[in-house]
């Protein structure tokens, strides 16, 4: 009367990275276009001499059980534990300068546990109630290091584009000496200054969060007649919250920040020998404690769902549901963004969604073709999405949204040996107020579609297979501002992006499998992904975009390989 089931998994990575490559500046010997090789590097002896890349490391425990404890009565419990751990370093910049170069480190840690009763009461009344507990807490470092005379020199737009001056020109005294004197500084200050920026300063800013999170919860269905169920459920949930952040300067003040601060004594001091200097950072203020700001909140929320399912057919189901969902309240945090300044603190409103969807499930054809279609339509309020404050990614509450859409899927079984698969999906989701009103969802396409054929055979004490399928989408942009320059402006002027580059037109992919399964469950299997080595955009914006420089990463060319499985 008792099944247990136990899953441990491990998995470690060790990869080369994410390859930003600047669509501002051309490498050595190369062009821009994301698509051809580029130059990246770190400098300066990063994180004790990392190189470029991530190494990361996933733990987990899932425990399952169940116990009949009578007839239509039954007791489930799942127990999930998870920790992971990562750093990688990357070149955000994407250009062969000694620019900037970042890293984030992050770690974390979760459990959570949740019991189910399940009561079949007779042919018309079935429920289930239950409670959940979950508890999490994580920390994300970031480092970052700059070479003060390159940024000097981007502020002052003194970098050629699209081909960069040697780094042996941007860097020398006599270019930073004019360019400050451009600034305002007399000839000798200027030249003293100059002589003073740092091509190595390293800074700092690091956030937590801790949750602790209650939920109970009870659902219930009723069978009207033969054809008719309904289905109700309510949700109670309470979050615990406490985010934290701390910044600092990780190898002294910023010289470059003091000039640009403007603070005369502050500047004063660094003409004057062993004058102590301000505490002021390029991008990161530092904290005012040596320890963590933090901030607290206690969040609860109910939330619902009706649903109804009628079966007029036997081979048919149409179904209509209504229902409540949420995200939770966030405490988000940021560090001081002037010297002297406080961390700044915001509680972000959940985000709620009103759902309505209604579809028909049917199996036809003496069941080797089953058909999915349904349509919906979701309105959030306080939308949550991110925004550039300073130089640091925070949530912020985008206000009303909606979506509209359709989906449709087909399995047809039309031979023992062959069957053909596809899917189409409409998804017309729109932010509704503020700023962003009228903008697409991010990686949100108004459409998108697929197809597989799936051809099997037999072989010595096993069986191949042939797998083929295509993938379209149409277009889409990378964020929730859809690169519209006038939500791009920043400080200084110099490092706004007014440029409408960062998205990704409609594309389509071809990939193929194909193997050979054994009777006792080993499957050797070969793919081609990308098989016709389309060319296409993962991503772009990224963290050179806050310095108007944005990157653009990617997608994997054609990619080939082998994988070997065995089932016991």
């Amino acid at each position: 009367t008792v099944r247990l089931d136990l899953i441990y998994n491990y998995q470690t990575d060790d990869a080369p990275g994410t390859a930003f490559k600047s669509g501002t500046f051309n490498p050595p010997r190369g062009t821009r276009d994301p698509f051809e090789p580029g130059a990246f590097s770190t400098f300066g002896g990063f994180e004790g001499n990392r190189p470029l890349g991530l190494k990361r490391s996933v733990e987990g425990i899932t425990a399952l059980a169940e116990w009949d404890i009578a007839e239509g009565m039954s007791l489930n419990s799942i127990t999930g534990w998870r920790e992971f751990d990562s750093l990688e370093v990357f070149d955000p910049d994407g250009t062969s300068l000694n620019f900037f170069v970042f890293a984030e480190d992050a770690s974390g840690k979760q459990f959570s546990q949740e019991v189910r009763f399940n009561h079949t009461v007779n042919d018309k009344l079935s429920y289930f109630v239950g409670a959940g507990y979950f508890e999490e807490e994580g920390t994300q470092r970031v480092p970052l290091q700059f070479d003060e005379r390159i940024v000097l020199a981007r502020i002052a737009n003194a970098i050629s584009v699209p081909n960069p001056q040697p780094a042996e020109v941007l860097t020398s005294t006599a270019l930073q000496a004019q360019i400050l004197q451009g600034l305002g500084f007399p000839g000798p200050v200027a030249g003293a200054l100059a002589a003073q920026l740092k091509p190595v300063h390293r800074e700092s800013f690091a956030n937590s969060g801790e949750t602790t999170s209650i939920d109970l919860f009870a659902d219930a269905t009723y069978a009207v007649t033969d054809q008719l169920e309904i289905s109700a459920g309510l949700r109670w949930s309470s979050d615990d919250k406490t985010s934290g952040v701390i910044s600092s300067l990780d190898n002294g003040p910023s010289v470059l920040g003091t000039i640009l601060s403007g603070n005369q004594a502050a500047i004063g001091a660094l003409l004057t020998p062993n004058a102590p200097r301000a505490p002021i950072g390029l991008f990161t203020q530092p904290t005012l404690r040596a320890s963590q700001d933090t901030a607290k909140g206690e969040f609860d929320d109910v939330t619902w769902r009706l649903v109804a399912k009628y079966s007029p057919l036997e081979w048919m189901n149409l179904y209509a549901s209504v229902a409540k969902g949420r995200r939770p309240d966030v405490i988000s945090a940021a560090a001081p963004s002037a010297p002297g300044g406080a961390s700044r603190f915001a509680t972000i409103d959940a985000e709620e969604v009103t759902s309505f969807e209604a579809g028909i499930k049917a199996l036809m054809l003496d069941g080797t073709l089953a058909l999915d279609g349904s349509v919906y339509r979701y309105q959030y309020e306080n939308f949550q999405t991110t925004d550039f404050v300073g130089n640091q990614i925070v949530t912020i509450n985008a206000g009303e949204a909606d979506a509209i859409g359709l989906e449709g899927q087909f399995d047809w079984r039309f031979s023992p040996l062959m069957g053909l698969q596809g899917t189409y999906a409409y998804n017309e989701a729109r932010l509704r107020t503020g700023a962003r009103d009228g903008n697409r969802f991010r990686l949100s396409p108004d459409h998108a579609l697929s197809l597989a054929l799936d051809v099997r055979g037999s072989a010595p004490a096993g069986e191949f297979f042939i797998r083929p399928n295509l993938t379209w989408q149409s277009s889409v942009f990378f964020d929730d501002d859809n690169d519209r320059a006038d939500l791009q402006r920043r400080s200084p002027l110099q490092f706004s992006d007014f440029v409408v580059d960062e998205r990704q037109s409609g594309y389509g992919l071809v990939n193929l499998r194909l193997g050979y399964e054994h009777e006792s469950g080993l499957t050797v299997l070969g793919f081609v992904n990308n098989v016709a080595d389309k060319k296409y955009l993962i991503d772009a914006g990224n963290t050179g975009d806050i310095f108007g420089i944005p990157t653009f990463i990617r997608g994997a060319p054609r990619t080939m390989g082998v994988e070997i499985s065995k089932r016991f």
